[in-house]
Protein backbone atom coordinates (compact mmCIF):
# COMPACT_ATOMS: atom_id res chain seq x y z
CA UNK A 1 0.00 0.00 0.00
CA UNK A 2 1.33 3.40 -0.95
CA UNK A 3 0.10 6.55 0.77
CA UNK A 4 1.24 9.96 1.94
CA UNK A 5 1.45 11.04 5.55
CA UNK A 6 1.88 14.80 5.36
CA UNK A 7 5.15 15.18 3.38
CA UNK A 8 6.28 11.55 3.80
CA UNK A 9 5.59 8.78 1.34
CA UNK A 10 4.59 5.60 3.19
CA UNK A 11 4.84 2.08 1.74
CA UNK A 12 3.56 -1.01 3.56
CA UNK A 13 5.30 -4.07 2.20
CA UNK A 14 3.74 -7.53 1.97
CA UNK A 15 4.65 -9.95 4.77
CA UNK A 16 7.86 -11.95 4.56
CA UNK A 17 6.01 -15.19 5.43
CA UNK A 18 2.31 -14.61 4.79
CA UNK A 19 -0.18 -12.01 3.71
CA UNK A 20 -3.79 -11.15 4.52
CA UNK A 21 -6.34 -12.52 2.05
CA UNK A 22 -8.44 -9.51 1.06
CA UNK A 23 -11.02 -11.82 -0.54
CA UNK A 24 -11.91 -13.59 2.75
CA UNK A 25 -15.57 -13.66 3.79
CA UNK A 26 -16.78 -10.48 5.49
CA UNK A 27 -16.19 -10.67 9.25
CA UNK A 28 -13.28 -13.07 8.74
CA UNK A 29 -9.52 -12.52 8.77
CA UNK A 30 -7.56 -15.04 6.75
CA UNK A 31 -3.82 -15.20 6.15
CA UNK A 32 -2.26 -17.25 3.36
CA UNK A 33 1.30 -18.33 2.57
CA UNK A 34 2.83 -15.85 0.18
CA UNK A 35 6.30 -14.62 1.10
CA UNK A 36 7.18 -11.28 -0.45
CA UNK A 37 9.50 -8.34 -0.01
CA UNK A 38 9.86 -4.85 -1.40
CA UNK A 39 12.81 -3.06 -2.95
CA UNK A 40 12.47 0.73 -2.65
CA UNK A 41 14.70 2.98 -4.77
CA UNK A 42 14.60 6.43 -3.19
CA UNK A 43 16.72 8.15 -5.86
CA UNK A 44 14.18 7.79 -8.69
CA UNK A 45 13.60 11.07 -10.57
CA UNK A 46 9.83 11.23 -9.92
CA UNK A 47 9.70 9.83 -6.40
CA UNK A 48 10.38 6.42 -4.96
CA UNK A 49 10.41 3.46 -7.33
CA UNK A 50 9.00 0.36 -5.61
CA UNK A 51 9.36 -3.25 -6.70
CA UNK A 52 7.47 -6.06 -4.94
CA UNK A 53 9.19 -9.42 -5.16
CA UNK A 54 7.30 -12.67 -4.57
CA UNK A 55 9.26 -15.72 -3.48
CA UNK A 56 8.55 -19.11 -4.96
CA UNK A 57 6.76 -21.16 -2.35
CA UNK A 58 5.04 -24.50 -3.01
CA UNK A 59 2.53 -23.57 -0.27
CA UNK A 60 1.57 -20.26 -1.95
CA UNK A 61 -2.07 -19.47 -1.21
CA UNK A 62 -2.52 -22.15 1.47
CA UNK A 63 -4.27 -20.94 4.64
CA UNK A 64 -1.99 -20.00 7.55
CA UNK A 65 -4.93 -19.09 9.78
CA UNK A 66 -8.57 -18.09 9.49
CA UNK A 67 -10.53 -16.47 12.29
CA UNK A 68 -14.04 -15.08 12.54
CA UNK A 69 -14.97 -11.94 14.47
CA UNK A 70 -15.51 -13.78 17.77
CA UNK A 71 -12.11 -15.50 17.54
CA UNK A 72 -10.36 -12.21 16.67
CA UNK A 73 -11.98 -10.45 19.65
CA UNK A 74 -10.74 -13.24 21.95
CA UNK A 75 -7.19 -12.91 20.60
CA UNK A 76 -7.26 -9.12 20.99
CA UNK A 77 -8.57 -9.38 24.55
CA UNK A 78 -5.92 -11.96 25.44
CA UNK A 79 -2.92 -10.35 23.71
CA UNK A 80 -3.90 -6.70 23.26
CA UNK A 81 -3.25 -3.82 25.61
CA UNK A 82 -5.05 -3.67 28.95
CA UNK A 83 -7.98 -1.24 29.14
CA UNK A 84 -7.01 2.19 30.51
CA UNK A 85 -6.88 2.28 34.30
CA UNK A 86 -6.70 -1.50 34.86
CA UNK A 87 -3.61 -3.29 36.14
Amino acid sequence: MLAHLEQATVWVTPGVVSRIDLTARPGTERAVHGPSASLVHLGAPHGPLIHTLHARDPRMGETVYEADETEMREVIERLGPSPAGSN
